[in-house]
């Protein structure tokens, strides 16, 4: 009893004077910061300070497609399946710590649910970031654009068939010079999205843009570049690495099936232009393929765009790609949006490498002239509708030319192929 009147006695002035106590001007390092819960291009939460975040976006784009096909035409599709596709449900979210320290990880949910991007940025400074991780590859313009952005609903059919789509590794980058120039170099395992490296060698690659005329004038815009890349490649029976141009409705115009367990080269190269004067822009990139066996087989081609906003609005340019769209008059109060019209035509076509039996190796045996053609071209029209920056509605009108298969001596290009395609897309 003695005790505990003693210990009571001495122990709460000594638990006071234990406290930390607050005075004026002092920091109290274990509070953390307030934290502001927002909506900025997602759901956000951000400390004052700025130095902590997580954010949760993502997207849905919902298609509808209509075919019409010449009599002559040999490529044929089942309509009925493209009623209603969607493209693509995605959801991504990111974390800052420190300012310093960015993590991104999202993923598709159409058909198999699938991990896109995984990665960790470093960010020492404006001219000078460091990602690793899984993350999207550092190879052309129209390729390393995000669909949410693009004018049409699908790519050139030469950007598709050059594609790298996602890999692993490191990719340095960044914007020195007051953001006139950007610029990324990638070490990448080569093996592409969700697969571990399958080859001895590991892939480089790198993309350049500059903005000369960034602190020049805002109307008057001019964005130059190019891409590279080179490695070795290995095509395996559960990954077989395929070289494919298809239609803006799908059908495949031209497709090889590379050699299994053979090691092969793969070298890559691209220039791009982007030139903007208020409301129009236009746009083009040409791009190259090279695959090396025992000997080469090549693909080639590029696309040339214009567009134009018929409400004003300029388009919205970043790193040499397009950006989201800033809309001036969004819907509402008598606002009708933004309303943009675009034009696209591109090429691609193939060396006779490809076709030629034991041409790229022994035991290769070339692809089949009766089922595909060696070249191809697209007209696309599109008119784009921008309710606000978040939401957009696309309509594609899009012709395919092709050589005529049942026709072998002509050199003439026919319609193959007449697509009118849909879009609803609505970011969060």
């Amino acid at each position: 009893m003695v005790g505990a009147l003693i210990l009571g006695q001495w122990g709460v002035p000594w638990a006071q004077q234990t406290q930390p106590v607050e005075k004026p001007g002092d920091k109290v390092h274990y509070r953390a910061p307030p934290v502001d819960v927002r909506y900025d291009d997602g759901f956000r939460l951000e400390t004052d300070d700025g130095a902590y975040s997580l954010s949760i976006n993502g997207r849905v784009q919902t298609d509808t497609r209509f075919f019409s096909y010449s009599e002559t035409s040999p490529y044929t599709r089942d309509r009925t399946t493209d009623l209603l596709d969607i493209n693509r449900a995605r959801l991504e979210i990111r974390g800052t710590v420190d300012e310093m320290f960015e993590a991104k990880v999202s993923a598709e949910f159409t058909g198999q649910p699938a991990l896109r991007d995984a990665y960790i940025n470093l960010a020492f400074s404006d001219w000078a970031e460091l990602k690793i991780g899984q993350f999207q590859y550092p190879f052309g313009s129209e390729n390393f654009g995000s669909s949410k952005y693009r004018e049409f609903m699908e790519k050139a059919a030469i950007s598709s068939a050059t594609s790298a789509g996602r890999d692993r590794g490191f990719n340095l980058h960044g914007m020195p010079l007051d953001g006139i120039v950007f610029y990324q170099f990638g070490i990448l395992a080569g093996a592409g999205v969700n697969t571990s490296d399958n080859n001895d060698s590991l892939d480089f690659a790198g993309r350049l843009a500059i903005n000369p005329t960034r602190n020049v004038s805002d109307f008057f815009q001019l964005w130059l570049g190019g891409s590279m890349n080179f490695g070795q490649q290995r095509s395996v029976a559960d990954e077989t690495i395929t070289v494919e141009t298809e239609t803006g409705g799908g059908a495949t115009l031209f497709e090889a099936a590379l050699p299994e367990d053979v090691d092969y080269d793969r070298t890559r190269f691209g220039l791009e232009w982007t030139f903007l004067l208020g409301p129009a822009m236009f746009q083009g990139e040409l791009l190259s393929a090279r695959y090396s066996f025992d000997d080469a087989a090549s693909l080639t081609g590029g696309f040339v765009t214009a567009s134009i906003f018929l409400t004003g609005e300029q388009r919205t340019v970043k790193r040499g790609v397009n950006s989201q769209q800033e809309v001036e008059y969004p819907l509402g109060n008598g606002e009708i949006g933004a309303w943009e019209l675009a034009m696209r035509y591109s090429w691609f076509s193939v060396s006779e490498n490809f076709f030629a039996p034991n041409q790229l190796i022994d035991g290769w045996t070339g692809v089949s002239a009766n089922d595909y053609v060696d070249n191809g071209s697209a007209w696309t029209l599109g008119l784009n509708w921008y309710p606000n920056r978040m939401t957009r509605m696309m309509a594609n009108w899009v012709i395919s030319l092709a050589p005529d298969i049942n026709d072998p001596t002509s050199e003439d290009r026919i319609v193959v192929e007449q697509a009118f395609l849909l879009r609803l897309q609505l970011e969060f």
